[in-house]
């Protein structure tokens, strides 16, 4: 085994400068299906692989040190089989052994990638041309900071106001114990009017266990841009105060906070969810590339505001923005993160992980138990007030579940999912068809979603005050979550209640 402490991987600093020079122009003439393995001075088959390794040693990283699970069970369920990607089965991942640092390693294709835990920052996968010595490590938060009175109750408290229909809907929607690498439900909880009705777990997790949420973290974002516009630190019209995007004739100038919120900056990136694992898109998530470089240095396809397109780079640069406005360190931002929207809250098993670089990786690195994602979506019912205390602007809930009057679908409000389409029978062309995302038609239009990948999802309904967070796997395909079909079912069975059934 190499020692890790001092090693040094070889240079990828060609791919930072191959994400493209500022446009001079107000060129929107490129197409998003461009081929961006063409960017790449390296070879693509290699960044390919390099994505997929450090993708599974990520995984394994994380859910070892942060969610705190046996390695032999991580490698059983999620690494043994085709449930992260199909490239897998040519993955070797394990455990570091070296003497003071812990993470995980994994080799595909001949290529291999670390991921090294570092306290409070989570697992970060390590790029290119970087020092593992040079990671800032440091200690998990201390849980005891972060009990204090809940911000619904205490769910031990509510026993007696579980309904058994729903209780039983709940247990129905779990993994077979027997089959866990065929990936199905882990957690599920249901909520109305602060009283949690039903809560079930699969073998091996349960209420204080963190787990992997992907793309819901978006919604934490939304909530960090949030309190600072309350803080009065953001101005939601003001064009990003993006340096790079300040020259006389650069078209991105015209961007807004409000834009990067709703997707809607007519950055030329990927679409999020369909990215190839060689592309820049996924280099930013697992690989060599710089996250907030990769977004502050692309072009535009469209004037800003004129078409929502679901993006990472959209929320890498919105935390660029918190961060500079925070104090800029990644200490700065944990502070932050902690003390105006994980404490307030009782979030006391929720972490948002951090990249080799410093960047906040809420597009995709967040671990958050489900009854801390259900005190999350508690905040957007209240308005923005927990405990007495102010964290979001009166009306931000509402503000977040509308979209852009030039959003051509309307599922997509302010870095959350919405049923506002619903009626009028807009979907997301991406997902025209699917299971697992709205507009669903059993559920009100005013619903909220944070949806992540593998089906994790937290629904928050203002008109029923009512939560729903599911967490787990849907993969293999076909073997998995059906959203619609179990809110349906969920809708009947409230419908029933209400009814006196």
């Amino acid at each position: 085994m190499r020692r890790l402490n001092t090693l040094v991987l070889s240079s990828g600093l060609s791919v930072l400068a191959a994400c493209g020079a500022a446009p001079d122009s107000q060129d929107y003439s490129q197409d998003y299906s461009q081929d961006y393995s063409q960017d790449y001075s390296q070879d693509y088959s290699r960044e390919f692989d390099a994505n997929v390794a450090g993708l599974q040693a990520k995984v394994l990283c994380s859910e070892t040190f942060v969610a705190g699970r046996d390695p032999a069970d991580v490698q059983a369920a999620e690494l043994s089989s085709p449930n992260l990607h199909p490239a897998v089965e040519r993955v070797t991942a394990e455990i570091l052994e070296e003497t003071g640092v812990k993470g995980a390693q994994a080799s595909a294709g001949g290529t291999t990638r670390f991921a090294v835990f570092r306290g409070q920052y989570g697992c970060s996968i390590v790029p290119e041309a970087y020092d593992l010595s040079a990671l800032v490590r440091g200690d998990l938060h201390d849980p005891a900071l972060y009990r204090q009175k809940d911000a619904w109750g205490a769910p031990e408290n509510t026993a007696n106001a579980r309904h058994a229909a729903l209780q039983g809907l709940a247990e129905a929607t779990l993994e077979n114990p027997n089959a866990l690498a065929s990936g199905r439900t882990r957690a599920l909880l249901i909520m109305r009017n602060g009283a949690l009705l039903a809560e079930a777990y699969a073998p091996g997790f349960g209420p204080e266990r963190p787990m992997a949420s992907y793309s819901m973290g978006k919604a934490l974002t939304n909530a960090l841009v949030g309190i600072l516009v309350q803080k009065e630190m953001i101005d939601l019209k003001a064009p990003v105060p993006v340096d790079a995007w300040q020259g006389a004739h650069d078209p991105r100038r015209e961007i807004t906070v409000e834009h990067l919120l709703h997707m809607s900056a007519g950055l030329d990136t990927e679409y999020a969810g369909r990215s190839d694992m060689g592309s820049p898109a996924m280099s930013a998530l697992f690989g060599s590339l710089d996250p907030e470089h990769y977004a502050l240095s692309s072009r535009l396809r469209q004037p800003p505001g004129t078409l929502s397109w679901y993006s990472n780079a959209n929320t890498f640069a919105l935390m660029h923005i918190v961060r500079t406005r925070v104090g800029g360190g990644m200490a700065d931002l944990q502070r932050f993160i902690m003390e105006e929207l994980f404490k307030p809250l009782g979030m006391q098993h929720s972490m948002i992980e951090f990249n080799a670089y410093g960047t906040p990786m809420t597009t995709s690195f967040n671990y958050v138990s489900a009854r801390d994602w259900a005190r999350f979506g508690q905040l957007y019912l209240n308005d923005g007030v927990v405990n007495n205390r102010r964290i979001l602007p009166a009306g931000w809930a509402r503000y977040t579940r509308t979209p852009l009057a030039s959003s051509k679908d309307r599922t997509f409000g302010a870095h959350w999912h919405v049923n506002a389409g619903r009626s009028a029978g807009h979907a997301d062309p991406e997902h025209q068809g699917k299971n697992d995302r709205p507009p669903i038609k059993s559920v009100p239009e005013d619903a909220l979603f944070a949806l992540g990948d593998s089906g994790q999802s937290l629904m928050v309904v203002p008109s029923m005050n009512l939560i729903v967070v599911r967490l787990g796997q849907l993969r293999p395909p076909g073997e998995g979550w059906n959203y619609t079909a179990f809110l349906d079912d969920l809708m009947d069975s409230l419908l029933s209640q209400e009814a006196g059934g």
